[in-house]
Parts: C-alpha cells; sequence; structure tokens
C-alpha cells in the first residue's frame, strides 16, 4: 500500500512538472548595439545573412531595430519552447550560413558583422503568460 502511494505521488508530481513545463515558453534574445557610422555596413551584412538564412531553411527570428531612446541598437529574437530548442536554433542558423557561404565564408561574416558592433548580448527570457491579456489557448496562435 505505501508502495502504491509513494508511485502515484512520483507519478503525480512528474504529470505536474511536464504539464507547468508544456505552458512555459522562452524568448531567445539578442541585443546588439552598433558602432557609430557603422550602420549601413551592418545592414548590409545582415541582409547577406538573412538571405542566406532564408534560402538554406534556417532559424526563424525578427530582427527589431530601436528609432526613438537608446539608438543603433538591433534586437534579434525568437520564441523557444526549451533550452534544447533554443541550442537547435542556433544550430540549425550556423549550418544554414555555412551551407550557403561555407564555413570560411560564414567566418568572415561574422568576423565583419564583428567590427560593427560595440556591444551584443543574448539572453533567454521566460514567458509569462499570466501577464498577457487575451492570450489565445493555442501556442501556435499565441505565437502568430
Amino acid at each position: 500500500m505505501a508502495r502504491r502511494a509513494r508511485w502515484s505521488v512520483v507519478v503525480l508530481l512528474l504529470g505536474f512538472c511536464a504539464t507547468a513545463q508544456a505552458q512555459r515558453g522562452y524568448i531567445d534574445e539578442t541585443v546588439v548595439h552598433v558602432k557609430e557610422g557603422k550602420g549601413a555596413a551592418f545592414d548590409a551584412l545582415v541582409k547577406k545573412m538573412v538571405a542566406a538564412n532564408r534560402e538554406n531553411k534556417g532559424d526563424n527570428w525578427i530582427a527589431v531595430a530601436t528609432l526613438y531612446g537608446e539608438g543603433n541598437t538591433v534586437t534579434f529574437s525568437s520564441v523557444r519552447d526549451s533550452y534544447a530548442a533554443a541550442q537547435k536554433g542556433s544550430d540549425d542558423f550556423e549550418h544554414a550560413l555555412a551551407k550557403a557561404m561555407g564555413p570560411a565564408g560564414s567566418d568572415k561574416l561574422f568576423e565583419d558583422l564583428g567590427n560593427c558592433i560595440a556591444d551584443m548580448r543574448s539572453l533567454l527570457l521566460l514567458r509569462r503568460q499570466d501577464l498577457s491579456a487575451n492570450l489565445p489557448a493555442d501556442p501556435s496562435e499565441a505565437s502568430k
């Protein structure tokens, strides 16, 4: 009887953890501060990077530039289900660039981008559905 009670508690806890994990989502975000006077070069390199990523079915992400407030700031973000999904997205992106430009070409692209960047940071943020208003129950609808 005690063994059955322990297993039922374990199964209940595992089920709760799985449900709690399924409801969570993450935002994978990279914030880039571009050097003064390097905005045009940065934009050209990002357009090249986007074309290579899109042609080779790399990772899906959104780029947003700040127009008011802190200038020369670009944010790249994507919605992720887990830490593993964030790593898979990064790997897909790198493979798409390597496929389009070759390893040497993608290294050169990142080197040129590095010369345009003053500061960069990456974050993995927990999405707070409880702070959202009128959030759809379907995850695919919520990501739209």
